[in-house]
This record gives C-alpha cells, structure tokens and sequence, in this order.
C-alpha cells in the first residue's frame, strides 16, 4: 500500500511527501515540494471540505508544520 501512495506524489505538486510506519502514514502538503513550505490554507480547506462531504480526518498540527493528514492502511 505505501509504494501505491508514494506513487501518488507525481499526480500534483501539493503532495510534500508521506511518512509513518506500517499501516499508519500521514500526507504532507506542501506549496512547494522541494522546500516542503507547509500549505497551511490548503490543508484547512481540505479539512473543511471532508467534513462538509462527512469524511472525518485526524489531522496532526504542529506550530509552524501546516498540518498532516493521518490515516490507517488496510492491506
């Protein structure tokens, strides 16, 4: 599964990398992917977009790191 959301970075420039352990990974976004300067705007707008469509996310924000998406793996 990991290789499939690592492969998912060349669809958009947004995608700042991946990162976890095993089933649990969390997406960066980023305004610029080789900087990785969090997109912090579109990380609440994506956020406020999944509530609205009922998909509740755990979202991982850190001072001055945008934020992280976290979510589980299943095989």
């Amino acid at each position: 599964m990991r290789e499939r959301l690592l492969g998912t970075q060349e669809l958009d420039d947004v995608v700042g990398g991946f990162r976890g352990r095993g089933p649990l990974q969390g997406l960066d976004l980023a305004t610029d992917r080789t900087s990785k300067q969090p997109a912090d705007a579109l990380v609440a707008a994506v956020a406020r977009e999944c509530l609205t469509r009922g998909l509740h996310l755990n979202i991982v924000q850190l001072t001055g790191m945008g934020g992280v998406f976290r979510m589980r793996l299943r095989a």
